[in-house]
């Protein structure tokens, strides 16, 4: 399955909609295409982590968001990396290298994304994240069902 049929079927199927391109800086870019389904780049972590967003952007025509941040990765020296990561529309992290990993150059850690992306496989990623999520939301219907059943119960006594 290509990544536009993909694409359709979490847009005709979803209120998911995939990543754009927009303008401003990556951190802002990122900020707006990740609001609401995750925590990684709000203010206060990226703060907390001394942490900065070099580079954001689509990738697959929009089914995951990319970035490209800089970081220390040894804490005691404050010595600063570089290392892609990658969201789904989730807002999952799918692909994140250790601390320990992390690449010199912002090309370098791009680099190491690509190579690993090469091997990812993103229909069976969301068919995998679909069906847990069905699986969850599932479970909480069944959850709902069961309290109107001994609300009921209790109304009749």
């Amino acid at each position: 399955m290509n990544t536009n049929q993909i694409i359709e079927i979490i847009i005709d199927n979803t209120d998911f909609r995939p990543f754009e391109l927009c303008s401003g800086t990556p951190k802002q870019k990122a900020q707006k295409q990740l609001e609401g389904k995750t925590h990684y780049v709000d203010e206060f972590a990226l703060k907390y982590f001394k942490c900065r967003i070099v580079s954001a952007l689509p990738v697959s025509n929009g089914l995951f968001f990319k970035i490209i941040e800089n970081l220390p990765n040894d804490p005691t020296t404050n010595q600063k990396g570089f290392r892609a990561v990658v969201f789904d529309v989730f807002g999952e992290i799918i692909f994140r290298l250790h601390l320990d990993e992390m690449s010199k150059t912002a090309h370098l850690a791009d680099t190491a994304f690509y190579k690993w992306f090469e091997k990812f496989n993103g229909t069976e990623h969301y068919i995998r994240k679909f069906q847990e999520e069905s699986n969850t939301l599932q479970k909480q219907a069944n959850k709902m069902r069961n309290c109107v059943h001994l609300l009921n119960q209790t109304e009749k006594a």
